[in-house]
């Protein structure tokens, strides 16, 4: 079988590995009344207690960005015109030229009729 290369991400070396697994453990966001939410600071501490895990303060803060950044993109991602985190911009760029230009000649030939 034949492998997609496309798809295939490229993700930063990362040193702090362990905060992710925690960030999965803790919840990667909050349900609110209106959607996804950032997780807060009561349930970050209410979370640390029941695990009996004390992070460092600049360890909290990094779990609760990482939820501010993935709730951030799961709205951002709702736009339809919006491209996939996995396309790169070049390719994106280059595909609205084509259709710009697709564009241009379908309004130009209508305005020969």
């Amino acid at each position: 079988m034949q492998q997609n290369t496309e798809l295939e991400l490229s993700l930063p070396h990362c040193r702090a590995e362990y905060l992710v697994l925690l960030f999965y453990e803790l919840g990667i966001c909050e349900q609110g009344d209106n959607g996804a939410k950032v997780v807060s600071w009561k349930e970050l501490e209410a979370w640390q207690e029941s695990v009996q895990r004390k992070l460092s303060p600049w360890e909290v803060v990094m779990i609760r960005d990482m939820s501010r950044a993935y709730v951030n993109e799961y709205y951002a991602g709702n736009d339809k015109l919006r491209p996939a985190p996995y396309v790169s911009v070049e390719m994106d760029e280059a595909k609205r030229k084509i259709v710009a230009g697709q564009w241009k000649a379908m309004k130009a030939s209508l305005k020969k009729e």
